[in-house]
């Protein structure tokens, strides 16, 4: 077949053709559609197989002469001269112009139309599924008109998507600190490419017919599991990483120093790898407003208890005295904004956060009881402030402490309401060491207000334990000996008169 090109001076030569009986046919969409179809395409001097062919073993030869051919093919319905009907969605089946992204030709079918994509580039191993995108960019409207392509969605995407994550962080290190993928820069531009093609999806808005488009909310769900969101650690000396989309709500967008963020640093959590998202050429600002709502807020007291309620509690060690109080103070003041009081309390009493008299930092949400101690003696009578078995949490006297106490309706007790309470119940089990202390704390406390609301109880509980050692070196009842030199026995024991040869100092 010889093709000759439209003019006027050619009407008249092939009307003369006509004359003489040659058969002349007139090039069009349909008949060149026609030709298409019953010629062999393949290039006999390379192979004598059908279709599907690699385009260079082809009589089209290249991309070029492909897409001129399929514009040609399409311009009637591209014009609008023809319209596509029912009837006519089929028009284009086996029409052998389908060029995949793999460079293999194909003929098109309405019943497995392939994908279309710009970013194509980025589901590797799937070259077959996609048509050549440089080829039909042009003609995508049309070819979806007639159910030859589909636009490619993030959801149907997905599951293309995750194996080609898998394989690309095969390359990437393992931090064996963290666990987690350390940044390569030959992956992290395939993982660019990614970021962009999501974020060139999702729209906040809900569009024109009112159906809520993808938010990235969605596609968090989507990529749940799958290590693509790049952070920093500032605690393994900004190490760059790639976390699973799970993590966003444990990653802070933009730390401040005014606010808690260096803290909750220290306790392992990340901040977003701005410099990752601000080199995927797209508009930075419309970026971040996608990604802020998913990521830690800082300043919302429910948000950052609900993780930091999930870390270990040996990470709290991290933390300065400093940082334990303002960190408690911080999730404190949220108990009266929190529409869910009980289980706000809840998660944060189970954080080691609250300091103890001797300095530790214990979690209040046990079977123990919870007092907060008023003392000035416990570092003084430290063994009396140390009992054994003990069922209860003693917490320091400090202004995060009373505070909790109000909330959570902790006693305060003083150190006379300390002794009543847990030390003369158990005075005859007390060690020498401890008997020894807990008269000195009696002579104490005697300039207490208090003192003599229990004085008649303390007596008639000192006056059954052994408190003073015999010129033989056991300890006998205070019953039976006193000594006007001590003073503690004649506040105590007024009326009671005996003698002894050792009076313990």
């Amino acid at each position: 077949m010889t093709l000759v090109p439209f003019s006027i001076k050619m009407q008249k030569v092939w009307n003369s053709f006509k004359s003489a009986g040659v058969t002349v046919k007139v090039v069009n969409p349909s008949t060149v559609q026609t030709f298409l179809r019953e010629k062999p395409l393949n290039d006999p001097t390379k192979t004598d197989k059908d279709l599907p062919l690699p385009i260079t073993a082809t009589l089209i030869r290249d991309e070029t002469r492909c897409s001129k051919l399929l514009s040609f093919c399409l311009k009637e319905f591209e014009t609008g001269l023809k319209k596509v009907t029912k009837d006519s969605t089929s028009l284009l089946n086996g029409l052998p112009l389908l060029l995949t992204r793999d460079k293999v030709l194909r003929v098109f079918d309405s019943n497995t139309p392939k994908l279309i994509s710009a970013y194509e580039s980025l589901f590797l191993g799937c070259e077959d599924q996609f048509v050549d995108y440089e080829t039909n960019q042009v003609h995508t409207r049309v070819l979806q008109t007639f159910n030859l392509v589909k636009g490619l969605t993030v959801p149907y995407a997905v599951k293309y998507l995750k194996h080609a994550v898998e394989r690309h962080l095969e390359i990437c290190e393992v931090d064996p600190q963290s666990g987690l993928h350390l940044q390569n820069e030959r992956a992290l531009k395939w993982f660019r490419l990614l970021w962009k093609f999501l974020t060139s999806y999702i729209n906040p808005a809900i569009s024109s017919d009112g159906v809520q488009s993808l938010t990235l909310s969605d596609v968090r769900q989507l990529f749940h599991d799958s290590c693509i969101l790049p952070v920093v650690c500032p605690r393994l000396n900004n190490k760059h990483f790639l976390t699973t989309m799970k993590e966003m709500p444990n990653v802070i967008h933009f730390p401040s120093e005014r606010d808690i963020s260096g803290i909750l640093f220290k306790l392992g959590f990340m901040k977003l790898d701005i410099v990752f998202f601000s080199e995927i050429h797209v508009d930075r600002h419309h970026v971040h407003s996608l990604l802020h709502p998913e990521l830690m807020d800082v300043n919302d007291k429910s948000s950052v208890l609900d993780q930091v309620y999930k870390i270990k509690h040996a990470e709290f060690s991290q933390l300065s005295t400093g940082e334990m109080k303002r960190l408690q103070c911080f999730l404190q003041d949220g108990v009266s904004k929190t529409k869910d009081k009980q289980d706000y309390q809840r998660k944060l009493k189970s954080l080691p956060l609250f300091k103890t008299i001797h300095g530790n930092g214990v979690r209040i949400d046990g079977p123990k009881e919870v007092f907060i101690l008023d003392t000035t003696f416990s570092m003084s009578y430290s063994d009396l402030f140390s009992l054994p078995n003990s069922n209860s949490i003693f917490l320091q006297y400090n202004l995060e402490n009373c505070t909790l106490s109000q909330m959570l309706k902790i006693e305060i007790l003083t150190d006379l309401e300390y002794f009543m309470t847990f030390i003369l119940p158990i005075v005859h089990r007390l060690t020498e060491s401890q008997l020894l202390q807990c008269l000195k704390l009696l002579l104490s406390l005697q300039c207490n207000l208090n003192y003599c609301k229990y004085k008649d109880k303390i007596i008639s509980s000192l006056k059954t334990v052994k408190l003073i050692r015999s010129s033989q070196g056991r300890l006998e009842t205070a019953s039976y000996y006193f000594d006007e030199s001590v003073e503690l026995y004649k506040k105590i024991l007024p009326k009671e008169r005996f003698c002894a040869t050792d009076i313990l100092d």
